[in-house]
């Protein structure tokens, strides 16, 4: 019984310095756990500082390229700004003169046009003018020509009309003095104590109208010369055929 006991507290012992050494086991891995945890998250500080160094010095070299892209494009916008506004107000100065050029061209063109047109203007006022002057003119002229062709055909008809009565004058008066001529020499040869016998009615009976001009011509002077009764009958036949005559001769000039 006592070694019973002796081995039951000995395993009591042995339970308790178990236990004990469990406990010291427990604090051995809290403390190691907590040390690891420290470690932890000492190393987890230290990651973070290291990534928000590293991520400083990354966007630092970032910012400094940055830094050095926008100088850059800073210059190379600066030389393109001086090489683009030089170009472009090169562009601008030729653009410009060639503009006040084309101005000076379109308002001269301008003032041409306009001069044109009031000349036009003032050529279709001649031109009426003109052509009313021309008008009237040729009414004149048509006027002119009609009273001198007027003139002209009454001076013409005039004219053969004179011309009929002056030879019938001639006419007249060739009988006239054929007339008298006869009568001295009836005279003459009555003197002498002869003469010749009165005109037959065959002879009062001649056709005169049948005759020629130079016929009756011829006929008028040989009776007058031989007898004045028989020249006296014939005498208005041959007038009255040359009024006839120059009648139709003024209608056929007419």
């Amino acid at each position: 019984m006592l070694n019973a006991k002796n081995h039951v507290e000995h395993i009591d012992k042995l339970i308790d310095m178990c236990q004990e050494e469990m406990e010291e086991i427990n604090e051995y891995a809290n403390e190691e756990e907590n040390y690891l945890k420290t470690i932890v998250y000492m190393l987890e500080i230290a990651q973070k500082k290291q990534k928000q160094q590293v991520r400083a010095e990354y966007f630092s070299k970032l910012e400094e390229e940055d830094t050095k892209g926008s100088q850059l494009i800073s210059r190379l916008r600066g030389v393109l700004e001086k090489v683009h506004v030089k170009d472009k107000q090169k562009l601008h100065d030729e653009l410009k003169v060639r503009d006040e050029a084309m101005q000076r061209l379109l308002q001269a063109q301008l003032d041409h046009i306009r001069k044109s047109i009031d000349r036009i203007r003032v050529l279709k006022i001649r031109l009426r003018e003109s052509q009313k002057q021309m008008g009237r003119r040729v009414a004149d002229l048509d006027n002119e020509h009609a009273f001198f062709q007027n003139a002209f055909n009454l001076l013409k008809r005039k004219l053969i009309i004179d011309r009929a009565v002056d030879f019938q004058k001639l006419q007249t008066l060739t009988v006239l003095r054929q007339t008298k001529m006869a009568k001295a020499d009836k005279k003459k040869m009555s003197e002498k104590g002869g003469g010749l016998q009165k005109p037959s009615n065959d002879s009062k009976a001649v056709n005169i109208d049948s005759m020629t001009w130079k016929e009756r011509y011829d006929f008028l002077v040989e009776n007058i010369t031989v007898e004045p009764m028989l020249a006296c009958y014939i005498i208005p036949s041959v007038l009255a055929s040359l009024a006839t005559q120059n009648l139709n001769l003024e209608k056929a000039c007419l």
